[in-house]
């Protein structure tokens, strides 16, 4: 479907469907809005982190969250046109128009897969991915300086989550950091050796938003100070 018509259709307040996805617009935020997306078809594994393909087989497609932000129709089309020249496997084939989108795990105090239950967090979301669905060098060719009218669609994605989490009583909401690979599989470390990790530029909005939201964060996760930010709701 072409970008226009699917993002018209979800500002509309419809479900629309691609590929093997059904989205539906939970809230306007910023110039844009964020679309729920559901899980419907047999290739839903392939809009994850590559890092998590090795686990999807052994949950459900119910275990995983996905937040989508749309600019406005009008703006759909320049959008998924710049993301032609993003790295070819890249998220945008998935979610036409889209600025970018936030890929969480949900985890539940029962059926926890043997990994997930040596965690002293039992019922949490983890969230996997805050990827951008455009390429600026692209987008600028199209349409000079239009990014700069979705400057915060990441702190939006943010606050949709922990909408969601507050609304679904979720008593903590977790910011994975994942170390950063080259083409071998080798951790990339940075001039000093230190491995640089995924997810740590989100740091800062992360927290931010969780405590505008009634979320305190530390960043006692299990697997160091390095692996994560942990959000606890406070009244709970």
């Amino acid at each position: 479907m072409e970008p226009f018509k699917f993002v018209s259709a979800i500002e509309a307040g419809l479900n629309a469907e691609h590929e093997g996805m059904t989205f539906r617009k939970i809230a306007e935020k910023g110039r844009g809005l964020i679309a729920d997306a559901r899980y419907t078809g047999d290739t839903w594994h392939s809009t994850l982190p590559q890092r998590l393909y090795s686990d999807y087989e052994s949950r459900t497609r119910q275990d995983y969250g996905l937040l989508a932000y749309f600019p406005k129709a009008m703006h759909a089309n320049a959008f998924s046109k710049s993301a032609k020249k993003l790295p070819q496997g890249a998220y945008p084939k998935y979610f036409p128009g889209a600025v970018g989108i936030v890929h969480y795990l949900t985890f539940q105090e029962t059926g926890l897969p043997e990994w997930e239950k040596k965690r002293p967090l039992k019922h949490h979301w983890t969230i996997t991915a805050i990827q951008g669905c455009f390429s600026r060098d692209g987008l600028r060719e199209i349409q000079r300086n239009l990014h700069r009218e979705y400057p915060n669609w990441k702190e939006h994605l943010l606050r949709g989550v922990f909408e969601k989490a507050r609304s679904e009583n979720v008593p903590a909401v977790v910011l994975n950091f994942t170390p950063e690979r080259d083409e071998d599989g080798q951790k990339i470390k940075d001039e000093k050796g230190r491995t640089i990790f995924k997810g740590k530029g989100n740091a800062e909005a992360f927290t931010k938003i969780a405590d505008e939201m009634g979320y305190d964060v530390s960043s006692q996760w299990p697997h160091g100070k390095d692996s994560g930010l942990v959000a606890k709701r406070r009244e709970l």
